[in-house]
Parts: C-alpha cells; sequence; structure tokens
C-alpha cells in the first residue's frame, strides 16, 4: 500500500481502493453520480500535487495562492 501511494500510478490506487466500491461502476440515480471513482479521481489528484511538490519545492504553495488569486 505504500508503494502505491507513494510511487504508484492511477491504475495501482484504482487496485488499491477496489475493496471499497467499484471504480468503473455506472452512475447511480442520486447525487453524488459517480461517489467512488470522484473519491480515487481526488486522491490521486491531491497525491500527484504532492509528489510534484516534493520535486519542485514550493509549486504546491504556488498552485494554491494562484487558485486563492483567482477566487
Amino acid at each position: 500500500m505504500e508503494g502505491a501511494l507513494l510511487r504508484g500510478s492511477i491504475l495501482e490506487l484504482r487496485e488499491l481502493f477496489s475493496v471499497f466500491g467499484d471504480y468503473w461502476a455506472g452512475p447511480r440515480a442520486e447525487f453524488p453520480f459517480y461517489p467512488h471513482s470522484d473519491a480515487v479521481n481526488a486522491i490521486n489528484s491531491s497525491l500527484g500535487m504532492i509528489k510534484h511538490d516534493a520535486l519542485n519545492p514550493g509549486s504546491l504553495q504556488e498552485s494554491i495562492d494562484f487558485c486563492n488569486y483567482y477566487k
């Protein structure tokens, strides 16, 4: 699990979180329509930003500042 979180791809994250739901499940009738896939994608995006910040220190804060500037 640690390896998938630190160095894994979206495919490894889908497999890791498959015990909680089906990533490829069809939409539900009520909101949220894709709860599991939305959660996995959000986790993947967050981990990607953290990894990017580890390689380029300060880039995460720059992204936050950019988003806050255009609110």
